[in-house]
């Protein structure tokens, strides 16, 4: 498989993969580790899912990380892309 069906094919299973590993394993026991949780705010002690408000302090060093790695995957992909010739 090439191109863009194995890109959204990778990346598909690449979430899949996170989120199982994330759920059913000794992890589930972190809700901070789970970025899925993180961005929904569920279990998490900031965030009052009653009242949907913000109740106490954000968890900054998972929001850092969240976005590191992030910036690093732009990056990469940007690397990537440039090694590329689409002519």
């Amino acid at each position: 498989m090439q191109g863009i069906a194995a890109t959204w094919v990778t990346s598909f299973f690449a979430l899949m993969l996170y989120a199982a590993v994330m759920n059913l394993t000794s992890l589930s026991q972190y809700p901070i580790l789970n970025c899925f949780k993180i961005m929904s705010g569920a279990d998490l002690p900031y965030f009052n899912s009653i009242s949907k408000t913000i109740i106490g302090p954000l968890p900054r060093l998972a929001l850092v990380v969240m976005v590191t790695a992030g910036a690093l995957c732009i990056a990469l992909s940007a690397r990537i892309l440039e090694t590329r010739d689409f002519t």
